[in-house]
């Protein structure tokens, strides 16, 4: 698993996103350069998002492309908010797909929330 936290909107998503590595960080350059994928959905929509496997996701048509090709097959994503302010997301990433179920989800937004209180 590979872990990410992303900026906040109408900051440079490059010079702000947490990634613990170059395969998380590119796949953090794809959605900000594409404008599509599922950290900017969960910070849009202050939802959690997750994709079992990103080989059937045909909501992405820009980003899932480009996202397989580097190896994605798994992703949750989880907004990162302190009361009202919006902070960005966390995000995890998979190699495999069908990592990630509802479980997953929700220790994923366990750990956004404790985030968010650092961060905020």
């Amino acid at each position: 698993m590979h872990f990410s936290g992303s900026c906040e909107e109408g900051r440079d998503p490059a010079g702000l996103a947490l990634a613990a590595g170059d395969f998380v960080r590119r796949i953090d350059e794809i959605q900000y350069t594409l404008d599509e994928g599922r950290c900017l959905q969960a910070y849009a929509t202050q939802e959690l998002v997750l994709t079992e496997d990103l080989e059937h996701e045909q909501r992405l048509p820009r980003f899932r492309p480009v996202a397989l090709t580097h190896g994605l097959r798994g992703l949750v994503a989880v907004p990162l908010t302190v009361q009202t302010s919006r902070l960005g997301a966390l995000n995890v990433y998979a190699l495999q797909a069908r990592v990630f179920d509802e479980t997953a989800g929700e220790t994923a937004a366990l750990f956004a929330e404790q985030a968010s209180i650092v961060l905020g």
